[in-house]
């Protein structure tokens, strides 16, 4: 087989799978994988294919399988409006009508039903495939579709096929009705101040979109600001995060937590020669130190947290009343109470029974509480900016 067979049926192959072999970069450049990056790719979906001499038995194949089904498994219908499509059949078939049942998503009522002949149905293409003729024929549905996701089933005298409708809007709904917005956008851990603790906080958000609203803007973005491990395993990639339902303490603002007043021994360790002079070689420091940053703030805010715990007073109360609410709170606190017991990644803890994070003795309950107390100091100073 030449060259440029081979190279147009792997081009072929490649579409078929929605595989997409090259791409250009954001300063133009067209990279293209190689041959055998493709063909592995493809073994890989599934392609029946072994190598490049059998290439076009699996363009051949893979036709073959398309007209096994009526319709696409999957299709898109844009801006709400009528909901074209194509369907496969013998010619043989081009005369018969078929049933079409559409269930509306979130619609408890009865699917929409709707008989078409396909003698009225436009011809796209014609196929001949061992000795038999297929037809591509093109339906449209009457009205429009709600924005969603729908399923679709087509019956014949001959097959039933089903489809998943998406029914999506052309274009994002642009913010304030329309009108032109712009903002700034900035990462938290970026936005050091004078009295930040050598990374941007919660505060420093709340300047930064103070500042943006100032000259006009309406839009303060940064990126996500998830809850991540600091400790053991060291991962602060925000793209990286323990969960995506809790918040990063090292973003905390430390001095802004207003129960520091209230603890001496909390305010004590912040306010300590130790902490001013680490404090201000991380101000000096080009390069955020994660690691160190965590550890200045864990010192203080632990110590807080056991504060707050032994009081008993209405910042106690109002923490419970956060778990009351969150109770998803308990399971992350527990986590991560569990993994700084073990120092290491959830997958080597040791198995129970029930899971070592739902067993008392799994974890410190003083941690627990810690991690339950950074989270509703967060919420409070996240809802203040």
């Amino acid at each position: 087989m030449s060259p440029d067979l081979t190279s147009r049926a792997l081009e072929q192959l490649a579409a078929l799978y929605g595989l997409q072999p090259s791409y250009h970069d954001i300063e133009g450049r067209l990279w293209t994988a190689s041959p055998e990056a493709v063909l592995e790719t493809l073994r890989a979906l599934g392609a029946p294919v072994s190598g490049p001499a059998g290439l076009p038995e699996a363009v051949r194949e893979c036709e073959r399988r398309r007209w096994d089904r009526s319709a696409e498994p999957v299709i898109v219908a844009w801006g709400g409006g009528p909901l074209t499509f194509d369907v496969r059949l013998p010619e043989a078939a081009s005369g018969d009508t078929v049933e079409i049942e559409v269930e509306i998503e979130g619609d408890t009522g009865r699917p929409r039903r709707i008989s078409m002949s396909l003698d009225d149905a436009q011809t796209v293409s014609r196929v001949e495939e061992g000795g038999t003729t297929g037809l591509l024929k093109r339906l449209a549905l009457p009205g429009g579709l709600p924005y969603g996701y729908h399923r679709m089933r087509i019956s014949s005298r001959r097959a039933v096929s089903e489809s998943l409708i998406v029914s999506a809007p052309e274009r994002c709904p642009e913010p304030g009705g329309g009108t032109r917005q712009w903002g700034a956008f900035l990462p938290l851990y970026a936005m050091r101040s004078r009295s930040s603790w050598g990374i941007g906080d919660f505060t420093d958000l709340q300047t930064f979109a103070g500042l943006v609203g100032s000259k006009g803007g309406q839009i303060a973005g940064t990126l996500p600001m998830l809850a991540a491990f600091l400790d053991v395993p060291f991962e602060f990639s925000p793209y990286v995060p323990v969960s995506r339902l809790f918040w990063n303490e090292i973003f905390v603002d430390v001095l802004a937590i207003p129960e520091l007043a209230g603890s001496a021994a909390a305010r004590a360790i912040a306010e300590s020669k130790e902490t001013r002079e680490a404090i201000a070689a991380l101000q000096e420091a080009d390069l955020v130190d994660y690691a160190r940053v965590m550890a200045l703030k864990r010192k203080v805010l632990f110590e807080l947290s056991r504060s707050v715990r032994r009081s008993g007073d209405a910042t106690d109360a109002a923490i419970r009343k956060f778990v009351d609410e969150r109770p998803e709170a308990v399971d992350y606190a527990r986590f991560r109470a569990t993994g700084e017991r073990h120092r290491a990644p959830w997958q080597s803890w040791p198995r129970t029974g029930a899971g070592p994070a739902s067993r008392p003795e799994g974890f410190d309950p003083e941690i627990e509480w810690y991690h339950l107390f950074v989270q509703w100091v967060a919420e409070r100073q996240i809802a203040a900016a």
